[in-house]
């Protein structure tokens, strides 16, 4: 367990840091604690950072501020952060505070929480597609030994069936 003034910072596994604010904790004064509080998710390698609501009776336009001030500060350093262990009076004094969409996300519970840090197979191969380039499929190229008179030198760089060229090169560019 990790003390940062005014909370406990728990490393729970899976890159999953608990962050549960105690009874000394402001949230009037966010400087005081980003800092501190940066220093201490890039020490124990943090992946997610999990904000515990169980004790906080209410969001108001303040305590929103700081945890979207926390949100901005792990999405800077490539933390998630999911709110978690929200009574429902909080949750709907959250939902009367909020403008739009929160910029963290939220869970019923620690163990749902630590299942989102887990993405499913589908979700990554979803995000490696989008950081590639755009890709076309091209048709399959026909062997040397199916085209009659044709030398195999002559024919362009083959690809399995289905395999796809970045739009440069299926527009001949390379």
């Amino acid at each position: 367990m990790v003390m940062v003034p005014g909370m406990h910072l728990t490393a729970i596994g899976q890159g999953c840091v608990l962050l549960e604010p105690t009874d000394g904790f402001d949230p009037g004064d966010p400087e005081a604690y980003l800092v501190p509080l940066a220093g201490s998710l890039q020490r124990l390698r943090a992946r997610r950072l999990l904000y515990d609501l169980k004790t906080v009776p209410v969001v108001d336009g303040l305590y929103f501020a700081w945890l979207s001030a926390l949100a901005a500060m792990c999405r800077i350093s490539g933390i998630g952060m999911v709110v978690v262990s929200m009574r429902p009076a909080t949750a709907y004094a959250l939902a009367l505070t909020m403008k739009g969409p929160p910029p963290f996300e939220c869970a019923l519970d620690v163990n749902r929480a630590r299942s989102l840090a887990q993405p499913s197979a589908a979700i990554q191969v979803d995000n490696r597609e989008r950081a590639q380039p755009a890709m076309r499929r091209v048709a399959c190229l026909p062997r040397a030994s199916d085209a009659a008179g044709a030398r195999a030198e002559s024919l362009p760089r083959k690809r399995p069936c289905g395999s796809a060229l970045p739009l440069a090169e299926a527009k001949g560019g390379g």
